[in-house]
């Protein structure tokens, strides 16, 4: 009888490297497609973020009657916004507060809703936060939501009635505070921002920010607001932050890149002159709606950017 044989011979060395050095470089071209398409999905998640933030003041118009929470005129005392989750009328006004009517925070609902997956430094903040839900707070008003929770500036100018005028965008949006306190002088009443519940200073707005109003190349101002570093490459029009600034930038966004969110609803992934596109229609826009100074507010409230 004839014995058969089986060859059981291995892998070589040279060979075992060879097909090692092949997977290396399939991986090392497949990795940068992997990471490109990582950072579009989590780009794109990040505008759904905002979409809900307008969703939630949606909801909290179809509460009242229509009305965006920072104009809102039947917001006028500290029992009004203890009625609707707030802990006094400005709180829509604040950086801190500005999500915490009822309406608001119902269609947030979790916490991970105000951070933006590009913001690893927001996500970490929440991981470690002991509240993740906002029903975890049990109703009450004497809230507040640290800034370093949150990826997004809620701007002032948003109203629900004038779709054109931007409501929030991603945070590394540059802040101009040195054209603030001239732009209450020149567009607010007594140095201050009138809107249909009362007056109220720059400083007086939690965390504000300010944006470049249009005759920023004209003017040289030093006054500084907040927290917000006065930006020291103050160039015409507005910016986002890039890489290189790494406590103000979000991952995958490029330089003069970022998302915002209009009152209408409409969703942008847009660069710096997008949004000066968009401010110039506001300033077209905003007096469709419930504003009752003479040109559109500049303000934001910034999440925590150190």
């Amino acid at each position: 009888m004839k014995k058969s044989f089986t060859n059981n011979r291995g892998f070589t060395l040279i060979e075992l490297l060879v097909v090692i050095a092949i997977i290396g470089i399939l991986a090392s071209m497949l990795l940068p497609t992997l990471a490109k398409a990582k950072t579009k999905a989590n780009r794109l998640k990040c505008a759904n973020n905002l979409k809900t933030v307008h969703a939630a003041y949606t909801a909290y118009g179809t509460d009242n009657d229509g009305a965006t929470p920072h104009y809102d005129p039947n917001l006028t005392s500290q029992s009004a916004g203890r009625a609707l989750g707030y802990n006094n009328w400005s709180d829509p006004q604040q950086g801190n507060r500005w999500m915490m009517a009822y309406s608001v925070r119902d269609s947030l609902g979790v916490y991970s809703m105000i951070a933006s997956p590009l913001d690893p430094k927001a996500i970490a903040a929440q991981r470690k936060h002991a509240t993740t839900s906002f029903d975890q707070l049990q109703g009450k008003t004497d809230q507040a939501i640290d800034r370093k929770l949150q990826s997004y500036s809620i701007a002032m100018m948003g109203d629900l009635s004038a779709g054109d005028t931007i409501l929030g965008l991603t945070r590394n949006i540059k802040g101009h505070n040195e054209d603030a306190h001239h732009y209450y002088e020149e567009h607010g009443k007594n140095d201050k921002w009138e809107y249909p519940q009362g007056l109220l200073g720059y400083d007086q707005h939690g965390y504000a920010s300010h944006l470049c109003p249009e005759e920023h190349e004209e003017e040289g101002h030093d006054d500084h607001g907040d927290d917000d570093h006065g930006d020291d490459d103050h160039e015409e029009g507005n910016g986002f932050y890039g890489p290189g600034t790494k406590q103000f930038s979000l991952t995958g966004l490029s330089y003069d890149e970022g998302n915002y969110v209009t009152a209408g609803g409409e969703v942008k992934q847009g660069t710096a002159a997008d949004l000066d596109s968009q401010i110039h229609r506001s300033e077209h826009n905003f007096s469709e709606g419930s504003s009752v100074a003479t040109d559109p507010n500049l303000t934001l409230l910034k999440p925590y950017q150190d």
